[in-house]
């Protein structure tokens, strides 16, 4: 039996020396864009009479490995690669030149021509996330992404770009699944293109943080932009550019690029033009305040400095852009997400310049009891922003998803320089004339960090810092006739110089442990805040022969004054989950030294007791409908702004002899809403809210006309108390393609105060507001889109010596659009704006003004032809009415000629 084994072991090992040499060749398969194909078939064959040697698969990450034995009179070799929705490669090889590794790269299979009707659903909800399929809503002619936006159900967007979705502020705009504008997305809503995306995704309870998720509840809610697949190339995107004539000459420019794959993500887009195309200035951070949830995120750090310049404002009274005097304007954005080992990196960084200018006319009369005056204006007015950010985020989670590690930088400089004139003439005086020339250099540095470690499977531990660096530097020169008579100066002192510098620092280090069990949440934390703030100012007046004077030697009015808040605190939160209810409670208690110094004199000190109670209760009535409560307390210093305002020329001393000790703002919030969401089924949404809120010791203002510009000086303390009911609904009609939206607002805020005579005045707003909009026919031959604002403010002024005084103004915003599309290839639409205003008993005036744009498809060049007709009815100005309890105004702005602009758009 041993010979035998012997035997066959022997004719086994000759049999495997004489047998062909096994090879081994592997590799890996990749799509265009670098992205792997799992599971495609690699199959290696013998050329000369096809004989499949070996095959295999890729595996997730596209890996394959093949082991065959070479034939006896094969000299080339053919290796044969195939993937659902890929073209297949096949690749020769000389047996000569065979390697170990081939890497294959497959081309995506084009279809030529695929035609599917069906009815489909345009609103998908899954668990937390509600997702709007894009096309329902569209009519193609819409721009932006923002455009598309507001045509949605349940979504509002405001004057500055910030959206809200069934009456909740949205905190995040992602793309594709990653942040890279923080709470200044209206970048990428007013830029993007609306048809590179398929989808918007509503995400309810979004934590950016995936360890938290089942630990801790989020209130936060977010949009994700989904682009189209036939966007998920390499590179694809949109070009265009155009010229013009009317009022000068026109251009205009604009850039979308994307390159998406499953590991890396670029983004670029930009615009540039002089036909107000583009606003650069609604690019500022969106930071919302909610005292129900004031947990910082790693995006968000203090809130952002008050500015020292009171810098006119744009009033562009609901205008579309176009109608806005504009010059020139220039963005640029670049946004990269890609992998760097096991960390992920987001980097974004924008850039831009604006030159616009505007002309403005107003008619005033400020209720100061029996002393009312009368003021009117005429301005002209020219800025010249820049904005320059740039900002990093960076996420690592452990292979055993336990630990993660994030950080985020932002820096911003944005300066600011505008120029106004005014001409000013009050009732019974000679007009004269104001210049102001002005500039804000500001600087804004912010790091934040993020340790998180799971310690069980519902427990963690996070460590968190944030720094915050902010200076801001102000010059001011300005001409006006009141200075020589409030200096106490010689007539020919009318030219003023002013410098005035604001840094603050800021430190927040805190750590956090979170724990779930069952239908328990609970959290506890302890933190220390250190914030430091220094102001200076000075200035100079110069007399006709262009001489320095120093104004009053024994009156201070340069110097520097300085704030120092320490904040040592402990929070606690808990959530209980029962059945349909849910319940939390949260209270910050803590320590707070505060001092207030001044050169001159001796400073304050004074540590406060801090303590914050919050609390929130929800039902869920059904699946679709719930019901909120909440209830918040906040204990918050002024702004350091408010406290020194040195570009209103104020005596550090007197100031800070008529404030008070140091001392809290405590405001008490107070909110119930109930809120339906059935756009699944029936296509509906519906939310309703009632809030108070109180504040004792809030800022008020003597009301006087100062040296420059503004009718106000601050510190007073107030009481001020607010009511308010608000409401939306909407309703998408899916037979006829059709949306209908209504929304209210009714408030009343009552403010007690001590005016310049120290006489006790009580102040009453009531202010209404009510809208409609209506969109139909959106996949039919004609669209219309109408939306009507009505809006009525009414004001009581009461003195002591109940005099009382009345405001009253009522503004109707109304517009329209109407789209024809009598064929695939044409599109016409008109867009129309009605302004109706009044004040007091005046009768009411109305303004008109209109848009046109035509739209020529060219589906062979892959390329549209876009042709805008701009305020066709010469529309000069547009005015509206405004009344509060302490003046009443009918004001104006003029509005950009008539003009036509030719734009050539290239998709690819």
């Amino acid at each position: 039996m041993a010979l035998l084994v012997r035997i066959l072991a022997l004719l086994w090992c000759s049999g495997a020396l004489l047998a062909p040499a096994q090879v081994v060749v592997s590799g890996t398969v990749r799509d265009t864009a670098g992205v792997a194909v799992p599971m495609a078939s690699v199959v290696l064959s013998a050329c000369a009479d096809e004989r499949t040697l070996a095959y295999g698969y890729a595996d997730v990450e596209g890996h394959y490995r093949l082991s065959f034995a070479v034939p006896e009179g094969c000299d080339t070799l053919s290796l044969t690669v195939r993937g659902i929705g890929f073209q297949a490669q096949t690749l020769l090889i000389a047996l000569r030149d065979l390697r170990p590794h081939y890497d294959i790269a497959l081309v995506n299979a084009q279809l030529q021509e695929v035609v599917v009707r069906a009815r489909y659903t345009p609103v998908v909800q899954r668990g937390d996330t509600t997702e709007y399929r894009l096309r329902s809503f569209s009519d193609s002619t819409e721009f932006s992404v923002e455009d598309l936006l507001k045509k949605l159900p349940g979504f509002q967007v405001n004057e500055q770009g910030m959206i809200s979705v069934n009456g909740r502020t949205v905190s995040s705009v992602l793309l594709e699944g990653d942040d890279l504008f923080g709470y200044n997305y209206a970048l990428a809503t007013r830029n993007l293109r609306a048809d590179a995306f398929e989808t918007v995704q509503v995400i309810e309870r979004y934590q950016e943080n995936p360890l938290l998720k089942g630990i801790a509840d989020s209130e936060r809610l977010a949009l994700n932009l989904t682009l189209r697949e036939d966007r998920k190339y390499a590179w694809s995107g949109h070009a265009a550019a155009g010229l013009g004539v009317g009022g000068g000459a026109r251009a205009y420019s604009h850039l979308n690029l994307f390159s998406v794959s499953k590991r890396e993500k670029i983004y670029l887009f930009g615009k540039a033009d002089n036909a107000g195309q583009t606003s650069l200035h609604d690019a500022s951070a969106l930071i919302p305040y909610d005292p129900f949830n004031p947990r910082l995120h790693l995006r968000q750090g203090a809130p952002q400095m008050r500015s020292l310049q009171q810098e006119p404002t744009e009033n562009t009274m609901g205008m579309p852009r176009a109608f806005v005097l504009q010059n020139r304007t220039a963005l640029g954005c670049y946004g990269h997400v890609l992998p760097v080992g096991a960390l992920k990196l987001k980097i974004s960084a924008w850039g831009g310049g604006e030159r616009t200018a505007q002309q403005a006319f107003s008619e005033s009369r400020f209720l100061l009891g029996s002393s009312d005056l009368n003021l009117s204006e005429t301005a002209t007015t020219q800025w010249q922003r820049q904005v320059y950010h740039a900002e990093a985020e960076g996420n690592y989670y452990s292979p055993n998803a336990r630990r993660s590690f994030r950080f985020f930088a932002r820096a911003d400089h944005a300066p600011v320089r505008y120029e106004q004139d005014i001409a000013r003439q009050q009732a019974g005086a000679d007009v004269f004339r104001i210049q102001a020339d002005g500039n804000r250099l500001p600087l804004d540095l912010f790091l934040s960090t993020e340790y998180t470690h799971k310690v069980g499977k519902n427990s963690l531990l996070q460590l968190t810092g944030r720094q915050d660096y902010l200076r801001h530097r102000y010059d001011l020169q300005g001409e006006h006739a009141y200075y020589p008579l409030f200096f106490g100066l010689a007539e020919d002192f009318r030219r003023l110089e002013q410098q005035a510098a604001q840094v603050q620092r800021r430190t927040q280090l805190s750590a956090l442990f979170m724990a779930a069990r069952g239908s328990i949440q609970w959290q506890t934390e302890i933190g220390a805040y250190w914030h430091d703030s220094r102001l200076s100012s000075a200035f100079s007046l110069h007399n006709t022969q262009a001489k320095r004077w120093q104004p009053a030697p024994g009156e201070p009015y340069a110097g520097a004054f300085r704030v120092r808040v320490q904040r040592y605190y402990a929070r606690a939160e808990g959530v209980y989950h029962h059945n349909r209810w849910r319940f939390s409670a949260q209270l910050l208690g803590g320590w707070q030294p505060i001092a207030l110094i001044e050169e001159r004199t001796t400073p304050r000190r004074q540590a406060l007791p801090l303590l914050q109670p919050g609390a929130q209760a929800s039902y869920k009535i059904t699946d679709r409908s719930a019901f909120h409560a909440q209830y918040g307390f906040q204990q918050q210093m002024p702004a350091v702004a408010s406290l020194y305002p040195g570009y209103r020329f104020s005596s550090a001393l007197q100031l800070l002899n008529g404030l008070p000790d140091p001392s809290w703002i405590a405001r008490h919030h107070a909110r119930i809403s109930y809120a339906y969401n059935d756009l699944v089924r029936r296509m509906t949404t519906a939310s309703l809210s009632a809030s108070i809120t109180h504040a004792d010791r809030e800022l008020g203002a003597q009301h006087l006309v100062n040296p420059f510009l503004s009718i106000n000086e601050p510190f007073r303390p107030v009481t001020f108390t607010s009511y308010a009911l608000a409401g939306n609904a909407g309703r998408y009609f899916s037979a006829l393609s059709s949306r209908l939206d209504v929304n209210i607002l009714y408030d009343v805020s009552d403010q007690q105060m001590r005016v310049n005579s120290d006489a006790l005045r009580q102040v009453r707003t009531r202010h209404w507001q009510a809208g409609v909009g209506y969109g139909s026919a959106f996949e039919g031959w004609v669209n219309v889109f109408l939306r009507v604002n009505a809006l009525r403010s009414v004001s009581d002024n009461q003195l002591s010596a109940r005099e009382t005084a009345a405001a009253v103004s009522q503004n109707w915003l109304s517009s329209a659009e109407l789209v024809f599309k009598p064929s695939a290839l044409f599109r016409l639409k008109w867009r129309a704006q009605h302004v109706a205003f009044r004040s007091s008993a005046s009768p009411y005036a109305h303004l008109w003004a209109v848009n046109g744009e035509a739209f020529f498809q060219l589906p062979r060049q892959h390329s549209e032809l876009r042709l805008l007709w701009n305020n066709l009815l010469a529309t000069r100005r547009f005015e509206s009415a405004f009344a509060d309890g302490f003046a009443e105004s009918r004001s104006g702005v003029a509005v950009a000629p008539r003009f036509a602009l030719l734009t050539w758009s290239f998709k690819f």
